[in-house]
């Protein structure tokens, strides 16, 4: 094996130091392959922070467009619309988590319970469990999965 010394290679338009290298020979003299040791890889953390402000972003419009799809769809129970009026999308628990919240006292109980008989004159489609169909395993998973890499290609810049 030849050892090659230092020097620069441009990779992508970007000058690199090459730190080491070897040539290996085959038996006629000929170059078999070459290996080239370009150092560390550079990390460019302005980059990086804008790539994860632009996932929070994506983030939420993603659960915003959800809690959309839930009310244009009609599957929130509705007498009065205090219920889907006080739907909304929380990220302040944690900034890498977007939550779709529906804030009232009697929330919890409707969206667990079947033993309910909802009333449809107001949205066609009420019922408990109105999140299920938008979670990884329901039938509108892919659309949730294709919104997020839209709203991940429109925020983060990719």
């Amino acid at each position: 094996m030849l050892e090659i010394g230092t020097g620069e290679a441009i990779i992508f338009g970007e000058k690199r130091t090459i730190v080491s290298g070897k040539k290996a020979r085959n038996p006629d003299g000929s170059v078999n392959y070459c290996e080239v040791d370009l150092g560390k890889v550079r990390i460019h953390y302005g980059n990086v922070a804008t790539l994860r402000d632009g996932l929070r972003q994506a983030l939420y419009k993603t659960a915003d467009a959800i809690r959309t799809d839930v009310r244009d769809k009609q599957v929130i129970p509705f007498d009065k619309g205090t219920l889907q009026e006080n739907t909304f999308v929380d990220d302040t628990r944690n900034p890498d988590n977007a939550y779709v919240v529906s804030s009232t006292p009697y929330a919890r109980k409707l969206l667990f319970s079947s033993e309910y008989n909802f009333r449809t004159e107001n949205n066609e489609h009420a019922g408990g469990k109105w999140f299920e169909p938008w979670t990884s395993k329901g039938k509108y998973a892919g659309w949730v999965k294709r919104r997020f890499e839209s709203f991940v290609k429109e925020c983060a810049d990719v």
